[in-house]
Parts: structure tokens; sequence; C-alpha cells
């Protein structure tokens, strides 16, 4: 079993009420403590964010993690960069290099910027199927499309611990955006 599957279902038990007792564990837990920290973080946005229009009662920090935790890293790290594009969470592509640019997280955004080949260099589409369509014809067009896929995928693994710290370092320099259960 993946090990980030394993922290799910230990956390899922530790029944994390108050912000300051999921900000204390990333000291209490370990290797990894960053991304368990951020498990319970996303878990209390989750609890308050079931349909789409709950996403703009949203603090803009709740927002950005929302965006950058659950869009970009659980669609990478479920099937890649190629996934998080070819599904409706790269709609927001742009606005998660942003993001990764506001909290610091350059690896992680150069690892995405890897990609942006597939579209001449310029911004990811918000459309979903603009970006199906330009991804089919890199596909075609670009001799080592999978390699830079998976070279691109390689980068972003290696920038995920660095991704987790910066991400709850965000949650911890602005907690009033994340007070709400």
């Amino acid at each position: 079993m993946h090990p980030r599957l394993d922290a799910r279902t230990e956390l899922a038990s530790l029944m994390v009420s108050t912000l300051a007792e999921a900000i204390a564990l990333r000291d209490s837990v370990g290797a990894g403590s960053d991304y368990q920290a951020a498990l319970v973080i996303g878990e209390r946005i989750k609890s308050r964010f079931k349909r789409v229009s709950d996403f703009a009662t949203l603090s803009p920090g709740e927002q950005l993690f929302h965006e950058l935790f659950f869009g970009l890293e659980g669609e990478v790290e479920n099937g890649g960069l190629h996934q998080y594009l070819s599904n409706s969470s790269g709609d927001d592509a742009e606005r998660a290099r942003g993001h990764l640019a506001t909290i610091g997280a350059m690896h992680t955004l150069a690892a995405l910027d890897r990609v942006r080949v597939c579209f001449q260099g310029g911004p990811f589409p918000k459309v979903r199927k603009e970006r199906i369509d330009a991804l089919r014809i890199a596909e075609e067009e670009l001799d080592d499309f999978d390699e830079l896929f998976e070279r691109a995928d390689d980068a972003y693994a290696r920038a995920a611990p660095d991704l987790h710290r910066r991400l709850m370092d965000y949650v911890e320099s602005h907690q009033a955006e994340f007070a709400l259960p």
C-alpha cells in the first residue's frame, strides 16, 4: 500500500478538531509530518466544502490550499501532471502557478512549467477541451512527449515534500484564514 494512503487512514482516526492540533502534527509525527498535517487541514476544509458553490465561502487561504492540495497535488499523485491538465482541476492551472509562487514552492512550479512546451510555452488554457486538444497535438508532434511528462512527474515527486512544508508554513502564517472547522 502507498505510504500516503496509510497516512490518510491513520489521520482519519486521529479526529483532529482544532487548527492548533492540526499544526502541532508537524512536530509530532516524524517523517512526512507536513503532509500528514496538510491532510488534516484538508479534511477541516472539506468538512465545509460539500458543493461547488461552497468554494466561494472558503477564505482566500483555504481556496489556495484546496486548489494546490486537492486540485494539483491530488491529481498529480493519482495520475501525474498529464492527468491534472486533462481533468477539470487543470482549469485552474494558471491560478495554481500563482499560488505556488505565492507560497514559494518554486521547485513544484518548475515541474509544472516543464510541460508548458505542450502549450507553446504560453499559459495553460482554462478550458479543458483546449488543454486536451493541445496535449493531443503535442503528443503527435513531440518525439519525447512521454519522457517530458515522466521527467516532469519525477521533478514534481522530488519537490512534493517542499510543497507540503510550504503549504503548512502558509497555514501557520495565515491562521486566521484557517480558523473555521
